[in-house]
C-alpha cells in the first residue's frame, strides 16, 4: 500500500510505513527519505505559494512537467524496493488532508495506474457539552 498523508499526522498511521518525502524541503529536525522524481519544479512551486496560479494550472501543470514524464512501474519499484522493507511507505508534504496539494495529484496518478494508494486522513474531535472528546464525521 501506498498511503499519502501531511507531516503533522503520519505517525498516526496504524500500520509500519516508510515516510518518503516528496516535497523539496523537510520540516526542521525531520531526517526522513525523500523522492525527487516526484518533487514540483520550483519555479512551479513559487508562482502556486506566490497565488499567481491557481489549483487547476498547478494540476494541469505539475501532470503535464513531472507525471506524464515519470513511469509509475519504475517509481513503484523504487518506493518498494529502495526505500521499505516494510511493504508500506507514505508519501509526506506539508498540507492537510482537505487542502489542494500535489501528493493527491500522485495519489490519483498511482490509482489511475491501477496502484492501491489512499489518503490517510485523521479525522478532528470536537468536545460535546460534557467536555469529553468526539470524532468528527464528514
Amino acid at each position: 500500500m501506498i498511503f499519502t498523508c501531511n507531516f503533522a499526522n503520519w505517525k498516526k498511521i496504524p500500520v509500519p510505513v516508510v515516510p518518503i518525502a516528496v516535497c523539496r524541503y523537510l520540516p526542521k529536525g525531520l531526517d526522513i527519505a525523500s523522492y525527487p522524481p516526484l518533487f514540483p519544479p520550483e519555479d512551479l512551486l513559487k508562482v502556486y505559494k506566490n497565488g499567481q496560479v491557481n489549483d487547476g494550472f498547478f494540476k494541469e501543470a505539475y501532470t503535464k512537467q513531472v507525471l506524464n514524464k515519470l513511469d509509475v512501474s519504475k517509481v513503484v519499484m523504487d518506493l518498494y524496493n529502495v526505500y521499505s522493507g516494510l511493504g508500506s511507505v507514505v508519501l509526506l508534504c506539508y498540507e492537510s488532508s482537505d487542502k489542494f496539494c500535489h501528493r493527491h495529484l500522485i495519489r490519483d496518478w498511482l490509482i489511475s495506474h491501477g496502484m492501491t494508494s489512499q489518503e490517510f486522513a485523521v479525522k478532528r474531535a470536537l468536545k460535546n457539552p460534557l467536555g469529553l472528546l468526539r470524532k468528527y464525521h464528514d
